[in-house]
């Protein structure tokens, strides 16, 4: 037995325990086992049947599987959560409660939590692409339990180890570089958003949300992570999302990677102003710096075949600079 493997097993008897010293006035059903094909070789995560082993434990929770893609919560494509460059670079947009305050024609709000970039988006989108099922329980059942809320929620979830990601992010495995992403998983763990719809009638309803939630076991530069999306975080997965060419994205600059998440929340004919396109990325270089990495982003998209093609108009001094692109 590796240790992975006897981490898994150290896991299942602390969910036995848990099962067995909970009192319930009423007893809960816990969902039937799925049947699972035959497992090949792992590539992407612990094998299904593993991960359905830890989750099918726990009292009350109906699971089913998951068939993901390159699904991306369309509100995160709209807002500078994720800004390209360095964390060290942000320290001066902070706010006096160290959040980072954004504005949007899509909403305003703020970013509370440590400084996150486009690598840590990396991250998050690796998780997205690993998670392998829905959880459907009340809160305080759930893996990562939900203070306070004793209804049903849905949650997506996967345990996976660092390694998985690492793969998933065709970045080398072990060592320093577990590390560094285990440190950005936790990044991501403590972010919170908060947002605020853009008001028309002079009330001006907001929100904080939660990207990630997560429990692990280091091991030797390993370990095994469990990750919970928040129910919001779930549910636009499955009903507001956008698709992240993944392919196309690991061939992009940061800037690049940027843009293109933003631009693949939009339509697919779509006009924007070069500034309104910088101020929401949250890109903090100088705007010929931007004007330069917008051009080239623009051509790599072009060469990858994800633009059909594009034009960027105007002066940048009488008129603002305009991109047009069809894809």
């Amino acid at each position: 037995m590796d240790a992975i493997d006897a981490t898994v097993a150290r896991i299942a008897a602390r969910i036995a325990e848990r099962r067995t010293t909970r009192t319930d006035p009423v007893p809960v059903r816990s969902a039937p086992s799925p049947r699972f094909k035959e497992e090949r070789p792992v590539t992407r995560g612990l094998p299904p049947s593993t991960q359905y082993q830890l989750f099918g434990q726990l009292d009350g929770v109906e699971i089913h599987r998951l068939e993901v893609g390159n699904e991306f919560p369309t509100m995160l494509t709209r807002v500078p959560i994720f800004p390209p460059g360095k964390r060290s670079q942000q320290k001066v947009l902070l706010d006096s409660m160290n959040a980072l305050r954004f504005e949007t024609p899509w909403g305003r709000g703020k970013r509370h939590g440590p400084p996150l970039t486009t690598q840590d988006e990396d991250t998050l989108i690796a998780l997205f692409r690993l998670r392998r099922f829905a959880l459907r329980a009340d809160g305080s059942r759930l893996p990562v339990p939900i203070n306070g809320v004793d209804e049903p929620q849905v949650v997506h979830a996967v345990y996976l180890r660092i390694s998985d990601v690492q793969k998933e992010l065709g970045v080398d495995a072990g060592g320093r570089a577990n590390d560094l992403r285990i440190e950005s998983i936790k990044r991501l763990a403590a972010t919170r958003i908060e947002l605020e719809a853009i008001s028309t009638n002079g009330w001006t309803p907001g929100k904080t949300h939660s990207l990630i939630e997560v429990e692990w076991t280091r091991h030797k530069g390993d370990g095994l992570v469990l990750v919970q999306f928040p129910p919001v975080i779930s549910r636009f997965l499955t009903e507001a999302y956008s698709y992240v060419d993944w392919d196309v994205r690991r061939k992009l600059s940061e800037a690049g990677k940027a843009i293109h998440r933003f631009l693949s929340g939009q339509p697919k004919s779509y006009c924007v102003g070069a500034e309104k396109l910088r101020a929401t990325i949250g890109y903090t270089r100088s705007k010929g710096s931007f004007m330069r990495d917008l051009r080239d982003t623009m051509e790599r998209l072009k060469d990858e075949g994800w633009l059909k093609g594009y034009v960027i108009v105007g002066t940048g001094r009488s008129s603002d600079f305009l991109l047009k692109i069809v894809r």
